[in-house]
């Protein structure tokens, strides 16, 4: 393959992303040559080769010939370099991080290659229960989101983000601007992923690390050209979306999850962008979201939200309530212009704007169904999923909300929840989009907080999920009126504890085995019979430790 990549250097034209991407498509085309002509039908070429070595072995049983052992090497040989391909291809298609172990070709890599093939077919039921064709899908997926990506109008945000200080200094903004080093492109590849899926131009993490010598200069030089002000080209920031469903048998687009996978060129530029503003978000980012801020864990908010709610039955006039508040695909909804200005309110220039604007606009989708690939659009609105910087640049513009409700807090609009740590005066939690409101069940309160939430969607272009929202009241007869007032003037359904939170139950009391019921489940499931039968000695072992590390996370 190395020996393809000898036309890299051949001299090319234009602005240094256009030359990244032409060298590339250049490459890809002389890739699948190389692959048929170098590597075949590999399967096809085992048995072959697997069946050459039964015959010369059957040979020497009945005629000891040393051409004959010589031949019965060779043709193992083959078999060896066909194995080695066949296990490489059904890594690429297993995708398992955990495994380090050899399970070569084993059964283990087609069971999960087959359980991922059919949990990742896209299928979409009609009113009737009948499964729709793949076009049909398809069609009906590019209409959906040509139209949902499309930026909707929204009210100047000036007066809801004037709570919002300015926290970037020169310094920091001119470090944020820097032009990026040999040795921070270079990192940002070996970083990310390297198994992740291609975008549209289908190379992976993996040429990039491997060939990093070879292609070094001119991914430094489109990074730097991003850098210098030029327009990422369509070629790169184009992407695929795939579908993941949210329910068992969805009926319409609105059930599926749109992921977007990117171009691994396009994530460099963005990984660059989202370890620069790693380093400035414990300044700007406020102490009640703990999502993706480095030093906040977590364990903050599952332990803080336990300690909250086992007050809830406090007798106190008003009563205490808790509010777990869910946004409609809220990263898919986040306005551009909503962003920028909460941006340049915290203090960033417009250099740094302008690179974040540049890195989530010009953003062109095509849909994948099942394989089969549709549509061409162009968005308006949203931060990508699996993309590097998208969630910084969605918790930065969900914090606007976060000092609103603190502000309300402070200023009394809002009266807080009574407990055993008043003095802490937490009035919410937040972890990316999992928010939970902690305050005082008074009527005029839970206006204002509605009345704050109204405005907050109106310039953020986020939507409440009113039917996932859920209100949390005690169950005492005391507060049985209060809690129905409550819940029609917010629109939120009544819920009972315990509830999911951060995937673990929210409860007040001690806990109760069958509380953790559906969480051990889920573990039982990762070490399901089928991984455990089929996997060797090594691989088991592999995938306890896997299993186990991620145990303390929900414990």
């Amino acid at each position: 393959m190395i020996g393809n990549l000898k036309n890299w250097s051949l001299p090319c034209s234009g602005q240094p992303m256009n030359i990244l991407h032409f060298k590339l498509k250049r490459l890809l085309g002389a890739l699948k040559d190389w692959n048929w002509a170098t590597l075949g039908d590999f399967r096809k070429a085992k048995i072959q080769h697997q069946h050459e070595i039964d015959l010369l072995e059957a040979d020497l049983q009945t005629n000891w010939r040393e051409d004959i052992c010589i031949s019965l090497e060779e043709a193992r040989s083959k078999l060896q370099v066909c194995l080695g391909h066949e296990e490489l291809l059904l890594q690429d298609q297993a995708r398992i991080d955990w495994v380090k172990d050899g399970d070569r070709n084993s059964s283990f890599y087609h069971a999960v290659i087959k359980v991922k093939n059919n949990s990742s077919r896209t299928m979409m039921f009609d009113e009737d229960g009948t499964i729709l064709k793949d076009d049909v899908v398809l069609q009906r997926a590019i209409d959906h989101f040509s139209d949902f990506f499309q930026a909707v109008p929204s009210t100047n945000p000036g007066e809801f983000i004037g709570c919002i200080p300015s926290l970037i200094s020169e310094e920091q903004n001119r470090c944020l601007c820097a032009m990026p080093s040999d040795e921070e492109v270079e990192q940002a590849v070996c970083v990310l992923n390297p198994q992740s899926a291609p975008g549209p131009d289908g190379f992976t993490g993996y040429f990039y690390s491997h060939c990093w010598l070879i292609i070094q200069h001119d991914v430094v030089a489109a990074v730097r050209d991003f850098f210098l002000g030029t327009k990422i080209p369509t070629s790169i920031s184009t992407a695929n979306i795939i579908l993941f469903p949210k329910i068992s048998k969805p009926t319409s687009c609105q059930h599926f999850r749109p992921i977007s996978l990117s171009n691994f060129a396009h994530k460099i530029l963005s990984k660059i962008l989202s370890d620069r503003l790693a380093t400035v978000l414990p300044l700007i980012i406020s102490r009640e979201q703990t999502g993706f801020v480095k030093g906040r864990s977590i364990h903050e908010n599952i332990s803080l939200a336990h300690e909250i709610i086992s007050n809830i039955d406090k007798m106190i006039t008003g009563g205490n309530i808790a509010i777990k508040l869910d946004m409609s695909k809220a990263y898919d909804r986040v306005s551009w212009r909503f962003l920028i200005k909460v941006l340049h309110k915290l203090g960033f220039n417009w250099t740094w704007i302008d690179l974040i604007y540049r890195a989530i606009s010009n953003c062109w989708y095509s849909v994948t169904v099942n394989r089969c690939r549709g549509g061409f659009f162009r968005s308006g609105r949203g931060l990508r999923q699996g993309d590097p910087i998208s969630p910084a640049l969605f918790i930065i513009a969900h914090d606007a909300l976060s000092r609103h409700i603190s502000n309300l807090s402070l200023g009394r609009h809002i009266k807080n929840f009574s407990g055993r740590i008043d003095e802490l005066n937490i009035s919410h939690l937040f972890y990316a989009d999992d928010s939970l409101i902690f305050m005082n069940g008074d009527i005029n309160c839970v206006e204002a907080l509605m009345h704050t939430l109204q405005k907050y969607t109106d310039i953020s272009g986020q939507v409440i999920n009113y039917s996932k929202s859920s209100l949390i009241t005690s169950q005492k007869p005391h507060m049985s009126v209060q809690a129905d007032i409550i819940a029609t003037a917010t629109g939120f359904t009544k819920a009972a504890l315990p509830i999911p939170y951060l995937a673990v139950p929210l409860f007040r009391g001690r806990a109760k085995f069958h509380y953790f019921q559906e969480l051990i489940n889920k573990f039982e499931k990762k070490l399901s019979g089928w991984k455990s039968r089929l996997l060797s000695f090594g691989g088991k072992i592999t995938l306890l430790k896997s299993v186990l590390t991620s145990l303390p996370i929900h414990s």
